[in-house]
């Protein structure tokens, strides 16, 4: 046990404050702790000493982080994503490269069992870095974009077999890296991204909100994140295969920042919107497969605000629902029997 006297000074006189610590407890951060109890103290005792035992102190510092990092049931409620939800992990967060595949002169290419084919990327330092491009077996395009350093950055696209358009995603990578920088210190006086603050809420959430998983997982319901192989051949294999609904980007994290679209196969607009720093924000819109309007409405940090309008499948209007910060205010029924 070691004892430590602290002078603190204020508008009615100096006290000096004495209390005792476990080697266990970090001195720096209970010095900061004394300091915001002896700015509430000091205010109402005067010239008395103010003893702190080490399990009094260690209280202090239980309410105090029960406080910062707790999140009531309201705001886990308001989450957009459970933070049950599975979240893919690879070893230092990045797909393997196989040793099997291809190198020559900064480019990466995998090939079928047939000696087609599948993939070309460039890479630096076993870690993919520049264009992207893969290929079905009847070398229709099947994917395309750039990366930096493992992570997604620009214009990403997808196609079905039969050559239409799937799915367009626009990611930040040098913007993934601020947020990821601001999430580790989200308990800081200031935070600038919608993100963080859920971070301080759920950090499991918010972490999901940058993965591979979230990015696509409405056209990856079939193949759990957690089942998804780190090794890049076979994620490419598995988006080739036959049958398989599912798609396996070659990264595990991103960030969106920008347009984000799902085509249907038909090459009609499933849905539609946009991201800023990681979640959506501006008008969303959604379709039924035959083109007509599903719904439409608007985000504001990651949650739905104002008039959402929804409708039937030739069209017609059936009710709005108003939202105020992700909130259902009321619902206007107008074509009950439509």
């Amino acid at each position: 046990m070691t004892t430590y006297v602290r002078r603190t000074k204020c508008s009615r006189g100096l006290h000096q404050i004495k209390f005792h610590l476990t080697r266990s407890f970090s001195f720096p951060y209970a010095v900061t702790l004394f300091q915001l109890v002896t700015c509430h103290l000091s205010c109402h005792v005067m010239n008395k000493q103010i003893l702190l035992t080490g399990a009094g102190l260690l209280c202090v510092y239980h309410l105090f982080s029960q406080h910062t990092l707790a999140p009531s049931a309201a705001q886990a409620m308001a989450l957009p994503l459970s933070a049950t939800a599975p979240v893919h992990k690879t070893a230092g967060h990045f797909i393997e490269l196989d040793e099997t595949l291809l190198r020559a002169d900064g480019t990466l290419t995998g090939l079928s069992s047939t000696g087609d084919t599948l993939f070309v990327s460039e890479y630096h330092k076993d870690q993919l870095h520049g264009d992207w491009r893969s290929w079905y077996p009847a070398k229709t395009m099947l994917d395309s974009g750039r990366m930096a350093k493992a992570i997604p950055d620009g214009e990403w696209k997808g196609w079905y077999p039969n050559g239409q358009l799937r799915f367009i995603r626009t990611y930040n990578a040098s913007k993934l890296q601020t947020v990821n920088h601001e999430i580790r210190r989200r308990h800081g006086k200031v935070t600038y991204y919608p993100i963080t603050d859920i971070a301080k809420r759920d950090l499991p959430a918010a972490r999901q909100l940058l993965t591979a998983g979230y990015s696509f997982r409405s056209i990856t319901n079939e193949t759990p994140a957690q089942a998804a192989p780190a090794s890049l051949r076979l994620r490419v294999h598995h988006n080739t295969e036959a049958g398989h609904k599912a798609y396996l980007p070659p990264f595990t994290n991103c960030l969106h920042h920008g347009l984000y679209m799902n085509f249907y196969a038909n090459g009609n607009v499933k849905d539609s919107g946009y991201y800023k720093n990681g979640i959506r924000d501006g008008i969303w819109e959604e379709w039924q497969e035959e083109g007509a309007v599903r719904a439409s409405g608007m985000y504001r940090k990651g949650v739905k605000q104002g008039d959402w309008r929804h409708y039937n499948a030739s069209g017609k209007l059936l009710y709005i629902v108003s939202y105020k910060n992700g909130r259902v205010k009321h619902t206007m029924q107008l074509n009950r029997y439509s």
